[in-house]
């Protein structure tokens, strides 16, 4: 087990509370400050090697922000990300801004900027697992972009103009999930066409889902469907750091663009090169319109 330190910060310390947690733990963790505490902090004991945090919602009245992940550029380098010992969010009311500063072993400290909303978000009351608290109903997001790809060029276009807005701090997240989380979710269901997915569905499930097969392959998907028996409603949901995701995005689709599937899918069955492409174009459209650049 590791020690880790959790410290807030508010230059104008009203009734606050941070919703955090070490990535790729997912363990949601809280502090809460009454009003006229400045700061306040936590030590948390974890299994394993942290490198990221992740940001699932800060309040502080009468600014907020949610779905941050931080440091944006892991250290030393991102494909080596060294273990975060001790982190920081400092909230900055007159510049409308949280820092987010990380701490390594070697005494190196790395901080990134994000924008504050003036928008009243809920404080948690407690601990748990992931998605044990603050979720938002993604059926119900009635502001979400529709999008509408023809190609994977285009989904890979919009993937980079969002690694963008995020990195400026422009980026609103409409659903549970960070953006690190939702390319590498759209990668892994991209590799499972060659790989398999580690779930299978009742035949009499794929024999209804395949009676609708166009309407999967050539429709909007819709938000808020659940898998059932599988925690979290869906495979590959891991907090995963942005550098990282978004590689593994590129190289999938690369991979699609250049070579047939060969797995089924565990919905519609075997499908041809155009049928995947097509359906996994419906599953970008639905996941990157929760994000929104500002």
């Amino acid at each position: 087990m590791a020690t880790k330190t959790m410290e807030f910060w508010r230059d104008v310390p009203s009734l606050g509370c941070l919703e955090y947690s070490w990535v790729p733990t997912g363990m949601r963790l809280v502090i809460q400050l009454a009003p006229g505490v400045p700061e306040g902090s936590r030590t948390d004991n974890l299994a394993g090697r942290t490198t990221h945090v992740q940001v699932y919602v800060m309040n502080n009245p009468p600014d907020s922000s949610d779905g941050w992940q931080f440091p944006l550029k892991a250290y030393p380098s991102p494909e080596d990300p060294g273990e975060i010992v001790k982190a920081r969010v400092e909230v900055y009311h007159g510049q409308m801004k949280m820092t987010g500063k990380v701490w390594y072993p070697d005494g190196t400290m790395l901080a990134d900027d994000h924008r504050l909303e003036t928008v009243m978000r809920k404080c948690p009351t407690g601990n748990g697992p992931p998605g044990a608290s603050a979720q938002v109903d993604t059926a119900k997001v009635a502001n979400r972009r529709i999008l509408h790809f023809d190609s994977l060029d285009q989904a890979l276009a919009e993937a980079d103009r969002l690694v963008e807005a995020e990195k400026a701090g422009r980026l609103k997240h409409l659903g549970n999930w960070t953006l690190g989380q939702t390319l590498n979710h759209l990668a892994c269901w991209i590799e499972y066409g060659y790989t398999g997915a580690p779930i299978h569905s009742p035949f009499f499930i794929r024999w209804i889902l395949r009676l609708r097969k166009n309407s999967f392959l050539y429709k909007p998907m819709r938000a808020g469907v659940h898998i059932p028996r599988v925690p979290g409603g869906t495979l590959a949901i891991d907090p995963v750091p942005l550098d990282e995701s978004l590689p593994r995005f590129r190289r999938a689709v690369e991979r699609l663009k250049n070579e047939a599937p060969t797995a089924p899918s565990p919905a519609l069955g075997r499908l041809t090169h155009d049928e995947a492409t097509a359906l996994n174009l419906r599953h970008a459209e639905l996941h990157l319109g929760f994000h929104v650049p500002e």
